[in-house]
């Protein structure tokens, strides 16, 4: 899948999905690099920072019961 694609399908219903990572497995990048690479290519494909921030900060963080300012 593209980075293109990627973005297409998260632009669907970011208020509604999330976007984690299984890499660390050997011979794999680290999570966090991933994850950086994961979000300047949303962004770099036309999502918006507030959507990102669902996908990745907001949902995530209210799944597990914590609160999150928007």
């Amino acid at each position: 899948m593209s980075d293109k694609e990627f973005a297409d399908f998260a632009r669907i219903a970011p208020q509604r999905s999330i976007i984690t990572t299984d890499l660390g497995q050997v011979g794999m990048p680290h999570p966090v690099d991933g994850m950086r690479r994961c979000i300047l290519a949303l962004l770099e494909n036309g999502l918006a920072q507030k959507q990102v921030d669902f996908m990745v900060r907001i949902n995530p963080a209210q799944l597990v019961g914590l609160s999150v300012s928007e």
